[in-house]
């Protein structure tokens, strides 16, 4: 699970950013999720404790359905 949070501001705050930094890094892109790209990405917000929470719930739930 990768939070996205590229309003954030900081460099490798997104999604995209993070999973550059997997599939490059020697020893974090040999794990077999990276090698597979079993990624499932949630909007930042939706971590957050609050009423949020339950849409990053679904967002999980249809990421894992969808990798199996």
């Amino acid at each position: 699970m990768l939070a996205d949070l590229p309003d954030r501001g900081e460099q490798g705050d997104s999604a995209a950013e993070k999973i550059q930094m997997l599939t490059s890094d020697p020893v974090l892109k040999q794990l077999g999720a990276v090698r597979a790209g079993r990624f499932v990405t949630v909007p930042g917000p939706e971590l957050e404790a609050t009423v949020h929470s339950v849409k990053a719930l679904t967002v999980i739930g249809d990421g894992l359905e969808k990798l199996g």
